[in-house]
């Protein structure tokens, strides 16, 4: 067999290998072979050397012909585990029957042989999960008690048990109800899973718990199952199996008339005298008949029962009384009815509120098995107002006088003194002129109400009487009105209904008028200056005007400017209302006295501008710093204002120019390299930048040497121009040029200067300036020795025997000195140096030979 171990389910396949190892033929070969317990053999699975047999049956025989001696043939076929053999193994073996000749003059003769024998273990667990319930039939209310079982059957243990159920559609599980073989298992829910760990072969678990009925399912009927999920291990060699089986559904039928009431009231609002007519539903919703219903209804105080109302589905019932009790019998599933009487309002109760409710009696059967069952249910309770209105309404202020930005708050109160509640209650009070709201300042009875305005109206909803309402809000004074006063008066409308048969009254009543008196400076200065853009270097004049538009002096004005970085303030430019005003600084404060109501001040001063502020920007603002006083039993109050930001945008260009040299010392026929090194610290663009040059005396201009920013520029030289286009703020730009010294200069330095020109336009609205800038001077010291030497002859003709005294003359017309100066002259041809005969500047060089050398120092 192909497997040692098997699951339910999985396929053997068995294979018989047959070999003629005698002398002679086997012949009529046939392989029997019994399908074994546990298993079903497949259709089709026989094969002979890898050929299929189809139909071919090893229970009824599988014809192998004749074997000849040392012939073999291999024979296969598949059976399929269906259920657990009794010993848990499945055990097969085959037999081989065939005909050989022993004695050619005899007869075959027949024999058979047993194969060997195979087993399989069959590892599984089978197992058939039970569920049961504790009731029949059940009602809203009850608990139910359910239990599951888990018996394993297989071979192997089942590890890893879980049961899940899921709580059943109109129930609630019972909290620690979960009980696992008697014993109880707090916290376990069957809805997230219990673990039961593993149940051993013929082990059996039982697990109960409890779901309480809260509600009728749809179709009347509670329905749950149950399931197991587990795992087991068929081949030990091998990752185990996981499956799920499931329980049997248990239904448990509802009886319940699972009843619906109503009660309404034809009148909302009512008038001594009037007749309220009261409506009570009941209707059966459920699975059994309501029997014995009763309706009982005890009327509140303020209202009695009027005889011979009572209608029972449309049918007057003469003689019922509600408050007795009004029989209505039996209501069906499905059945609903409706009862009306009317009662006659002769009093105002308390609170001014008819509040009702009735009390519905019924009977049903939820087992028949047991009696049945009683109970009472309360209809929602309706409410009927009964009836006057007036409130009263009063406006006080809490201050006697304001200043601008003060704040007053108003409080109008309210107190319905009447007898019916006063409804739609809206106070309207318009914001009085010179003030604004002070937004979501409104609160009624001390309750904040944000985003309500007085003067769109504060909604009161209703007072009942004797119900007493208080509103504040607050206004800012922000103007002085003509009148110099701030006068407020406020209103509430509401709606009340004397005759619930005559549309509803509308009633305005009106605040008495309160009045606050204005003491105030008001000042709000202004500034400005002469320019829209500058440059650094620029003057700016800057004016500050304010008018005393209050009713009191300001006093003790000052005006203080903490100027902007990059500027500097400019000595005694100072101005008030035009006069001069040495030695004054905005720093320290411009003092300008007391300024009346109506009355303007004008100051002016100037800074200059000497360096771009970090964001390009001067903003500067002024204060003004005054004294006032309102309230004359109150100390003055001093008061600061500050100016609207006057911004002027700062723009310069500004290449910056550097260049240097490569060397501080050279020599004739050396290469200097002038590096010219751009970068706009400004924060506008340097336009149309070009960098002229003249080469300095004593050097020549190397053609082609020309870089901008390591690009060659073949074709450009300094003299006329190295155009270097737009330099953005920050941006930088790096040239070079070549020279070669040539000569030494008149002082023996080669000085160079570069010029830059460029263009910028540091007002937008003015046309373009064009600047030129010289680079710093780079120097470059030429040190030079120049040897200029000079031979002559005393004798120009000479005979044999005649001395020549030869002289030679040295100049060095350099700018440094030479060293190790040395003469070497070796006599002519015909000649012979006469020794001790050279003299250097004179003086006799004893021992020295001019073949050797002549040393000069």
């Amino acid at each position: 067999a192909n497997r040692t171990f098997v699951d339910i389910g999985d396929i053997i396949t068995y294979t018989i290998s047959l070999q003629n190892t005698g002398t002679v033929s086997s012949t009529n070969i046939v392989l029997t072979d019994p399908i074994p317990n546990g298993t079903t053999f497949i259709l089709n699975s026989v094969t002979i050397d890898g050929v299929s047999q189809p139909n071919s049956n090893p229970e009824n025989g599988i014809s192998i012909g004749t074997l000849n001696p040392n012939q073999a043939k291999t024979i296969t076929f598949q059976v399929q585990v269906t259920s657990v053999p009794p010993n848990g193994l499945i055990e097969n073996q085959g037999i081989v029957s065939f005909n050989h000749i022993v004695n050619p003059n005899e007869p075959p003769v027949t024999k058979t042989t047993p194969t060997p024998k195979t087993e399989t273990q069959v590892g599984t667990v089978v197992t058939t999960p039970t569920k049961s319930v504790d009731k029949q039939v059940a009602d809203i209310g009850d608990t139910i008690t359910y239990t599951v079982t888990f018996t394993n059957n297989g071979t192997v243990p089942a590890t890893n048990v879980v049961v899940t159920d899921p709580t059943p559609n109109g129930t609630i599980f019972v909290p620690n109800s979960v009980t696992i073989d008697g014993v109880s298992n707090p916290g376990s829910d069957p809805e997230l899973g219990i673990q039961l760990g593993t149940i051993s072969v013929g082990e059996t678990k039982t697990i109960t718990y409890q779901v309480v009925v809260t509600n009728l399912p749809p179709d009347g009927i509670i329905r749950n199952q149950a399931s197991f999920t587990y795992q087991y291990q068929p081949n030990p060699s091998e990752p185990p199996v996981t499956t799920t089986t499931t329980t049997p559904s248990v239904n448990i039928p509802i009886n319940n008339p699972n009843p619906t009431t109503t009660k309404s009231a034809d009148r909302q609002i009512a008038d001594i005298g009037d007749t309220i007519t009261f409506t009570v539903t009941f209707q059966n919703r459920g699975t059994v008949p309501a029997t014995n219903v009763i309706v009982k209804d005890t009327l509140p105080s303020g209202v009695s029962f009027i005889p011979g109302s009572v209608v029972v589905n449309g049918t007057s019932q003469i003689g019922e009384n509600p408050e007795i009790g009004i029989p209505v019998g039996t209501v069906n599933p499905g059945q609903s009815i409706t009862v009306t009487f009317q009662g006659v309002v002769n009093s105002i109760p308390p609170g001014g509120i008819i509040r009702n409710q009735a009390n519905i009696t019924f009977t049903y059967e939820p087992n028949r098995n047991e009696p049945p069952v009683t109970t009472t249910i309360t209809t929602p309770e309706t409410e009927t107002a009964v009836n006057t209105a007036t409130l009263n309404p009063q406006k006080t202020a809490d201050r006697s006088f304001v200043a601008l930005n003060d704040i007053i708050t108003y409080t109008l109160s309210f107190q319905n003194t009447g007898t019916v509640p006063a409804t739609n209650v809206t106070v309207m009070d318009s914001i009085p002129a010179g003030t604004i709201s002070v937004p979501d300042s409104v609160t009624i009875n001390d309750i904040p109400q944000p985003g309500t305005n007085p003067a769109s109206g504060i909604s009161l909803g209703t007072l009942a009487p004797s119900e007493r309402a208080t509103i504040t809000f607050q206004v800012r004074v922000v103007n002085i009105p003509a009148s110099g006063e701030i006068r407020n008066q406020g209103s509430v409308t509401f709606n009340y209904q004397p005759d619930p048969n005559l549309p509803p009254v509308t009633k305005t009543e009106t605040t008495p008028e309160t009045t606050t008196p204005i003491q105030t400076v008001v000042i709000s200065p202004t500034k400005t200056s002469n320019l829209t853009f500058a440059e650094i270097g620029d003057i700016v004049t800057y004016t500050v005007t304010f008018t005393n538009q209050g009713t009191i002096p300001a006093t003790g004005v000052t005006i203080t400017d903490s100027l902007p970085p990059g500027t500097t303030f400019i000595t005694d430019s100072v101005t008030v209302n035009t006069i001069p005003q040495p030695g004054v600084s905005p720093l320290t404060g411009i003092s300008v006295g007391t300024v009346n109501p109506g009355e303007t001040v004008t100051v002016t001063f100037q800074v200059q501008i000497n360096a771009i502020p970090p964001n390009g920007k001067i903003e500067n603002t002024a204060v003004v710093t005054y004294i006032s006083q309102p309230d004359p039993s109150e100390p003055p109050i001093t008061t600061t204002e500050t100016t609207p930001t006057v911004t002027i945008p700062v723009r310069t260009a500004n290449p910056n120019p550097q260049k240097t040299v490569d060397r501080e010392f050279a020599s004739i026929g050396d290469t200097l390299t002038y590096t010219i090194t751009l970068q706009n610290t400004g924060n506008i663009p340097a336009t149309n930048v070009i960098i002229t040059d003249s080469i300095p005396t004593g050097t020549t201009f190397i053609p082609g040497s020309v870089t901008i920013n390591g690009i060659p520029q073949p074709n450009l030289t300094p003299e006329t121009g190295i155009p270097v286009g737009t330099l953005n703020p920050r941006q930088i730009v790096t040239v070079t040029l070549e020279v070669q010294v040539t000569a030494l200069p008149p002082n023996g330095i080669i000085s160079n200067e570069a010029n830059v020109t460029y263009t910028s336009q540091p007002d937008p609205t003015l046309p373009p300036i064009t600047t030129t800038t010289p680079t710093p001077i780079a120097e470059t010291i030429v040190q030079n020795a120049e040897l200029e030497s000079t031979k002559t002859v005393d004798l120009s003709v000479a005979n044999i025997g005649d001395v020549l005294t030869y002289t030679i003359t040295l100049e060095n017309i350099g700018n440094i000195p030479m060293t190790n100066v040395s003469v070497i002259d070796p006599p002519p041809v015909g000649t012979q140096f006469i020794v001790d005969s050279v003299t250097v500047n004179g003086i006799s060089q004893p021992g020295i030979d001019p073949s050797i050398g002549i040393s000069i120092g």
